[in-house]
């Protein structure tokens, strides 16, 4: 499947979004090229990921978000990821591998004391990639380590940034190695 040239704004605090994706029938590649998420807000329950756009996508090989712009949007739950959470542990979202190319994030956030302004990854089954993307802000409460990206610390597949442009990034944590662009957390010291 593929969504193309189309705008989610001002969604309302709720559930997911856009959901990609059954548990029946699987499918090899799902492509959002040119998709603007603007002002929205998610509070995805599951633990799986979502965050503040609220997408879901499962029996995929890969998502490819392409040339797509992610502004403002706001995860309401007391959970990580201000843009997408991802954290796939379901058999239907297990085998997704997730690749941004070209994507802008503006002023996305979470809720005080989580972390990944726009993305939370906890990749232990599959790789992300971050392609020629620009993370940006003009506020300073986005999340509390990783202004744009917190990569946690149980992450065992690869997470690849390249050519990728970070501006004015701040993390709100007085702790001095807060990740104000990316923080990734060490699991064998907890840190």
């Amino acid at each position: 499947p593929s969504i193309s040239n189309c705008t989610f704004k001002n969604m309302p605090n709720g559930n997911y979004i856009l959901t990609i994706g059954h548990e029946i029938k699987e499918t090899g590649l799902i492509t959002l090229d040119n998709l603007i998420f603007m002002d929205n807000e998610a509070s995805v329950s599951d633990a799986a990921g979502g965050g503040g756009i609220g997408l879901w996508v499962s029996q995929a090989d890969r998502c490819l978000l392409d040339n797509c712009k992610f502004i403002r949007n706001v995860n309401r739950k007391a959970s990580n990821g201000g843009v997408i959470g991802y954290a796939p542990t379901r058999y239907s979202n297990s085998k997704v591998t997730l690749q941004f190319r070209g994507c802008s994030f503006e002023d996305n956030r979470v809720q005080q004391g989580f972390n990944g302004g726009a993305l939370y990854i906890n990749a232990q089954l599959r790789p992300v990639f971050i392609e020629s993307c620009v993370f940006s802000n003009t506020i300073n409460n986005a999340a509390y380590y990783g202004g744009a990206i917190f990569i946690e610390g149980t992450t065992t597949q690869t997470i690849s940034i390249v050519d990728t442009k970070f501006n004015n990034m701040k993390a709100n944590s007085n702790e001095k190695p807060n990740g104000n662009a990316i923080y990734i957390e060490d699991e064998t010291s907890g840190d």
